[in-house]
């Protein structure tokens, strides 16, 4: 084993550049429900994902419209604490009577039946029965 000290953030950006002037093969990002999910809960910004009654979204549009008036104004104090309070009514949303894991579970289970209604070859103690 060598004793190398690990790369620094430049040294990572240089390599980074040099390898996509090459067009080296990257491998391609594996879809699936659950990273489409993840991508959800990590993004910073879940206004597009938010699960709003008619007062929440009320509420979050007009604190994203006094955002944006004060950033116009350059009040970028009060611009951050606009959207970090709509950002609260946003995020906890998600999780509002269980609508997030519910969408996930029902996802996987409408997967589930698509692939096994899909037929197929069945084992051949089950060739002759007609599927369930």
């Amino acid at each position: 084993m060598t004793d190398e000290e690990p790369l620094t953030p430049e040294e990572q950006q240089t390599l980074k550049s040099v390898m996509d002037e090459m067009n080296y093969p990257q491998p391609e990002e594996k879809i699936t429900i659950f990273s489409i999910f993840k991508k959800i809960i990590d993004t910073f910004d879940t206004s597009k994902v938010g699960n709003l009654d008619e007062n929440e979204l009320f509420a979050v549009r007009q604190l994203q419209h006094l955002a944006l008036f004060c950033g116009k104004l350059n009040y970028s104090e009060l611009d951050e604490y606009f959207r970090k309070k709509g950002e609260v009514v946003l995020a906890t949303s998600l999780s509002k009577k269980g609508a997030f894991i519910e969408a996930l579970v029902t996802q996987k289970r409408q997967l589930l039946s698509t692939k096994h209604n899909l037929g197929g070859k069945r084992p051949w103690h089950q060739r002759n029965q007609e599927p369930q």
